[in-house]
């Protein structure tokens, strides 16, 4: 029987083959890890950005429901002209004459105007548009409350139907879903 061969770290040569089969695992597992980090972090930055294009089209979206509605609140204001006639023909009824309401329509108004908002993507202009969205919800609130009508908002009634052609949810001149 031969004696085993002595390395010059002291160990023999049969335990460093053990060695380094016993660290295989060790190694394929550092291997796959460092792989699935850089793919994960390619994968995260692309799902990321997807996300991020989703929220901030919803947010924008729900801002021009918000303006839209802000813009038929302002048609219903007290005008120089008796009538309002909607594209249907029915008449719009209007809003009596309050000068706290047309404070509220007019800083509704400003709250959802699409050309002050900032799309940018930092830190500073998504807390904006997250209290301008807030408040702007607050204020349609509010407008219905002093108005009268109860589902003044779009967003509001889950049971609202969607026009799926134009994307556009239906409402009657009542402020109901129809």
């Amino acid at each position: 029987m031969s004696s085993p061969i002595v390395l010059s770290d002291g160990t023999s040569e049969v335990a460093a083959e053990l060695d380094c089969l016993l660290n295989l695992e060790d190694g394929f597992y550092k291997q796959g890890f460092d792989l699935g980090t850089a793919d994960g972090s390619r994968a995260g930055r692309a799902e990321g950005r997807v996300f991020g294009l989703e929220k901030g089209f919803e947010k924008f979206a729900e801002i021009a429901k918000l303006q839209g509605q802000a813009i038929f609140f302002q048609s219903r204001l007290p005008q120089p002209f008796p009538t309002k006639v909607s594209d249907s023909g029915e008449k719009i009824p209007g809003i009596p004459e309050n000068p706290r309401l047309q404070k509220h329509v007019a800083s509704l108004m400003a709250l959802t105007d699409l050309d002050s908002l900032s799309i940018t993507n930092d830190e500073n202009s998504v807390t904006e548009l997250d209290d301008r969205l807030k408040r702007a919800r607050a204020k349609l609130k509010l407008i219905g409350r002093i108005i009268g009508e109860t589902q003044v908002g779009l967003t509001s009634n889950p049971a609202a139907r969607l026009d799926v052609e134009s994307g556009i949810e239906s409402i009657n001149v009542q402020g109901t879903r129809s």
